[in-house]
């Protein structure tokens, strides 16, 4: 078994990018500084959300970096680069995280946790204003598993209400049902001698509740006891009693939050409720919660379905124009978001196509989800099949579908796995560039998404494959722009 065998997609991509670090300084060897700079930004692992969360910019990790390493005299090149023995140490601290947390595969948070064990970058953690414990503590809160001890003093909440790294949920934007069912979700959490608010708690909190998200998991066959059973099983106790004052927010349950403010607002109601949390925790998609309830035969749809019925017979129904919000996992079973109906209804034909062709690239290339690069080779595709506007804008760039495809291949390589289109979801900067597509047609007050919202919404989501890919083909933001502008 070869040394990276045990790495999944995204680990061994950090590894590329850390590569392409080590090169940019003119280093002979890739160190733990080049993987943290790769970590930050491979922009979708585990270890990227969590430096997002933590507020840390890959501008300042590569200054730091520069001025503690310099710059080598002589370009290197990539066959002459070699690991560091300190680097290889990191490889076995990742391996032995990624056995002590019972997973199959070393992922970028095993990535992350073995840079922190080694020590060679503290210095430059230190800087950036973090220490071992404050990134061990939000790598565990964002794989949604209890740490193995109380989070450290720089996590402890503010005033009894559990907040996340300096993040404080907006308790006046809910109404007194969901503040209630969160006070719920904390008691959850410390009867399970959990550290952290995740996103099984909320679920918790929600069944014990009040208002229409109680009533409408009760309508569909969910009780106390059956998401206590799938907690417990899923997830266990904690090793010793945990008291509110350690409690923290995980970031996922900080985004179903986010999610039922703005579920709340497009429902036309003035404060997120009970209701709203419920279609928070679907709309995430990834959390525990959300695979309890779809464990229970709860999808997004038939939530959705059961909330809206409740609101109309309370007298309340949702109003005129209501549509699902863009991030919003529809269907059960991990399923991408449909090409029709919801959001989607903003989309013209020709950018629906855009995604139905992206998905068939994320198939082609055995991927179980739909990155910003499948975005990219869905429009060249969409320009492949004759449609003019994209054609000539591509022509204008001077990029080919045959040459991105391998830059991008390069940097996620393709799986042998057959991968089925139920499989498939989107990423979070997949949903991210759908919002920026949706905010690009409304600047330029055009009555439909269009393929050409994609293209300016993946360059202004610089971070993204795509974004990195069209840049390396000196496609910069200003250029695209010019070309759509042209193209009319």
């Amino acid at each position: 078994m070869g040394p990276f065998d045990r790495f999944n997609d995204r680990a061994k991509r950090v590894l590329a990018l850390a590569q392409d670090e080590t090169i940019r300084f003119n280093h002979k060897q890739i160190g733990p500084e080049h993987l943290l700079l790769g970590l930050v930004r491979e922009g979708e692992g585990v270890a990227a959300r969590v430096f997002n969360t933590l507020g840390v910019d890959l501008g300042k990790v590569r200054a730091s970096v520069e001025a503690k390493f310099g710059r080598g005299g002589a370009e290197a090149g990539r066959t002459e680069i070699r690991l560091s023995p300190e680097l290889k140490q990191v490889f076995d601290y990742a391996n032995d995280e990624a056995k002590r947390l019972s997973h199959g595969a070393v992922g970028t948070e095993h990535l992350l946790l073995g840079l922190v064990r080694e020590g060679s970058v503290t210095p430059l953690l230190e800087q950036l204003g973090l220490d071992a414990e404050q990134i061990r503590g939000a790598v565990i809160a964002a794989l949604g598993q209890p740490p193995p001890r109380p989070t450290v003093a720089e996590t402890r909440p503010i005033g009894g209400r559990p907040r996340h790294l300096g993040w404080r949920p907006p308790y006046e934007s809910y109404d007194e049902n969901l503040k209630r069912v969160l006070e719920l979700a904390r008691d959850e959490a410390v009867r399970l001698d959990h550290n952290y608010i995740g996103t099984e708690h909320q679920l918790a909190g929600l069944v014990r509740g009040q208002g229409l998200g109680p009533q409408a998991l009760h309508n569909l066959g969910v009780d106390l006891a059956k998401v206590r059973t799938a907690l417990e099983f899923i997830i266990g106790r904690g090793d010793s009693k945990i008291g509110i004052d350690d409690l923290t927010i995980s970031p996922r349950a900080k985004v179903v939050l986010e999610f039922a403010v703005d579920e709340a607002k497009r429902l036309g109601r003035p404060l997120a409720g009970t209701e709203h949390l419920l279609l928070g925790l679907l709309d995430e998609g990834q959390g525990i919660a959300s695979g309890i309830l779809e464990s229970l035969g709860v999808t997004l749809d038939r939530a959705r379905t059961e909330v809206i019925d409740l609101l109309q017979k309370s007298g309340t129904p949702p109003p005129a124009g209501y549509t699902t919000p863009p991030y919003a996992k529809s269907g059960g079973g991990g399923a991408p978001h449909r090409v029709s109906g919801g959001p989607f209804d903003r989309f013209s034909d020709r950018g629906k196509r855009v995604l139905a062709l992206a998905q068939q690239e994320a198939i082609g290339m055995g991927h179980d989800y739909i990155g910003t690069e499948h975005i990219l080779l869905g429009l060249l595709r969409l320009a492949d099949h004759g449609d003019e506007k994209v054609l000539r804008i591509v022509k204008d760039l001077g990029l080919q579908y045959e040459a991105l495809r391998g830059a991008i291949v390069r940097m996620v390589p393709m799986k042998a796995a057959k991968v089925e289109a139920s499989q498939i979801t989107l990423t979070p900067r997949t949903k991210k560039v759908i919002e920026i597509a949706i905010d690009e047609a409304r600047a330029k007050l055009a009555p439909h998404v269009e393929p050409e919202h994609f293209l300016l919404a993946l360059v202004r989501e610089s971070e993204g494959i795509a974004g990195q890919v069209l840049e390396s083909f000196g496609a910069t933001g200003q250029r695209i722009r010019a070309a759509v502008d042209a193209a009319g």
